[in-house]
């Protein structure tokens, strides 16, 4: 998994693996706020835990600044 979350251009990856294994792993990107969201293929035994990167924390960064910049531009302007 470490090898799939630095690789700048695997975007996707599965793991097959026993439903305990599957489960723990997505504890540990749920409890780590991984930019990951995780479900099952269910195709092959042992089932597939499918992992696919997203954006979420650099988008809500991203609103985050907008609005402080918003906000700094509101701010009454102190002539010196």
């Amino acid at each position: 998994m470490q090898i799939f979350l630095a690789s700048p251009t695997q975007e996707t990856t599965r793991i097959a693996a026993r439903e305990d294994r599957r489960q723990h792993l997505i504890d540990v990107i749920r409890s780590k706020k991984l930019d990951v969201t995780t479900g099952i293929e269910k195709t092959s035994s042992p089932h597939k835990l499918v992992l696919t990167k997203t954006t979420a924390s650099h988008d809500r960064e991203l609103k985050e600044y907008h609005n402080d910049i918003k906000l700094l531009a509101s701010l009454p302007k102190i002539e010196g």
